[in-house]
């Protein structure tokens, strides 16, 4: 497994051959794979499944990545104190309130499972397997479930999925709380511009994987080559790379 980057405005993502992919619309050349596809309306996970302490405390950041407001309240902080340990006894996630029936966990678990295809979804209604040496694609339409739902099944599709991740239009979805992914070696992902990640998020991920721009902008393109362009600004091989990663050439 490994990490892939690709920046700009037509990234041409090479797929890998096992792994899940997150996207909003299936690509043309998987779509005779219907075995291989999840869809929210149709599948459902565990998410809770051989949860372990570090996958259920990673789930639990993840979820309060989707309420920053108020961040750094004392009812936050109890919140994710609270929901990790909740996350790894329960047995499912509309069983949350039953492990710790405190009013954050208790309302946290009335809107993450708001939704009726989000709640069928993630509690095990028709289970889906992901096959083994093979890409497995997740459709989860933005424009359907909206954002909001569409980051709650796909923080815990990439926690339950235990292999290579790879998501497309990555600046809606990635936080902080992903760089794991990245220590791990399995996260391949797409942004138009740079500016779309949090910033330790986007220095982590810039060390620690392959670079692949694609019609980026002067400035995206300028901080790629502090990184791949062996010769400094001002330099006829500078302004060669400045402009291949801009597809002026």
């Amino acid at each position: 497994m490994t990490n892939v980057i690709y920046i700009g405005l037509e990234p041409e993502i090479e797929y890998p051959n096992d792994g899940l992919l997150i996207c909003d619309e299936v690509p043309q050349q998987f779509r005779k794979y219907r075995d291989n596809i999840f869809t929210p309306r149709d599948h459902s996970i565990n998410p809770l499944e051989n949860n372990n302490d570090k996958t259920a405390r990673e789930q639990a950041d993840n979820i309060y990545t989707i309420y920053p407001q108020g961040a750094n309240t004392l009812t936050v902080r109890d919140g994710l104190i609270d929901l990790a340990p909740a996350l790894r006894t329960a047995k499912r996630l509309d069983e949350l309130h039953k492990v710790a029936p405190s009013d954050e966990i208790v309302r946290l678990e009335k809107d993450i499972l708001f939704a009726e295809v989000t709640r069928k979804a993630l509690t095990y209604h028709r289970p889906f397997t992901f096959k083994k040496n093979t890409l497995s694609i997740a459709r989860i339409s933005r424009a359907k479930l909206g954002l909001k739902d569409a980051r709650i099944l796909t923080y815990f599709l990439m926690s339950y999925y235990k292999g290579q991740i790879i998501l497309p239009d990555a600046g809606d979805y990635l936080t902080d709380t992903h760089i794991n992914l990245l220590l791990e070696k399995r996260l391949i992902f797409s942004v138009t511009y740079l500016k779309e990640l949090p910033e330790k998020f986007k220095r982590a991920a810039l060390i620690r994987s392959q670079r692949i721009p694609s019609k980026t902008n002067y400035e995206d393109a300028a901080e790629l080559a502090t990184y791949d362009c062996p010769f400094p600004p001002h330099t006829d091989g500078y302004d060669t790379f400045i402009k291949k990663a801009m597809g002026h050439l």
